[in-house]
């Protein structure tokens, strides 16, 4: 583009885009996190995960399992 302009002396502005983002917002988008409400925010207690090999029977591996009801 430099070539392209007409005057000589002429310096193209430099162009930034911003694409830096917050954690919580990353964590958010992951699905790591879920949005919360204002009030609470302020709870700092880990959110409990579901955890599928708690609901699986005592014998199957999680492998088993999952190939079977598949």
């Amino acid at each position: 583009m430099q070539e392209a302009c007409v005057h000589d002396g002429h310096v193209l502005p430099k162009l930034y885009a911003k694409v830096h983002h917050c954690v919580s917002w990353n964590a958010i988008h992951a699905h790591i996190f879920s949005v919360r409400s204002c009030e609470n925010r302020r709870n700092c207690e880990l959110p409990q995960h579901f955890r599928p090999s708690l609901l699986l029977d005592d014998h199957l591996p999680f492998k088993e399992f999952f190939f079977q009801h598949t």
